[in-house]
């Protein structure tokens, strides 16, 4: 470069515009939230809230935490959320935080309603309780027949990976209903076979 004197104002003007510069950003977004959780994650697998930002798109499972979201098994909501973005986040953690602004519509789901519920192993996930009940992810309570109980200690026992069908219970507070054991296969082969 011919002028040293402009390539250094050049430089320090380029490094005070990335240091003055605000990369916090907040935005209001809209979620739809599913009436159940699903299982996710790839090194640790946890229960997750399924969202969706249009009526029409289809459910993802959200991995973050919406801080003062107070969700609760058998309903669906519309919420309203203060999304922002986190300056230099962990390797391990997100770099949005989100925060309830407010709940715009909750709805109880019909009891009627069969959905699927998974565990890629049911040791450490499905945990018995008492007689007749059993715990999936340290999460939510399912409750069974005496049949289908003894299929599920079976499951334990051998460290399958389990998909439920199970409804809500007409008090969403309560326990899951078991309706049956849909799929159970090897942990390997457990995605392919039963997902």
């Amino acid at each position: 470069m011919k002028n040293p004197a402009a390539y250094c104002c050049l430089l320090a003007m380029l490094a005070t515009a990335g240091c003055n510069s605000d990369s916090t950003t907040t935005e209001t977004r809209t979620f739809y939230v599913n009436h159940h959780k699903a299982e996710c994650g790839a090194a640790a697998l946890v229960m997750c809230l399924q969202t969706k930002v249009n009526l029409d798109d289809n459910w993802l499972n959200f991995f973050d935490v919406i801080q003062g979201f107070d969700y609760e098994w058998g309903y669906t909501y519309k919420i309203e959320v203060k999304v922002e973005t986190v300056e230099n986040p962990p390797a391990d953690a997100s770099s949005l935080k989100y925060t309830l602004l407010s709940v715009l519509e909750k709805q109880q789901e019909p009891a009627t309603t069969l959905f699927d519920v998974s565990a890629s192993r049911a040791t450490g996930l499905i945990t018995k309780v008492s007689d007749g009940l059993y715990r999936i992810y340290d999460d939510k309570d399912f409750s069974c027949t005496p049949t289908q109980c003894a299929t599920v200690d079976t499951l334990i026992v051998q460290d399958l990976g389990v998909l439920l069908e199970v409804s809500h219970n007409p008090d969403p507070a309560q326990p899951l209903v078991l309706s049956q054991v849909k799929c159970s296969a090897a942990r390997a082969s457990f995605n392919d076979s039963c997902l």
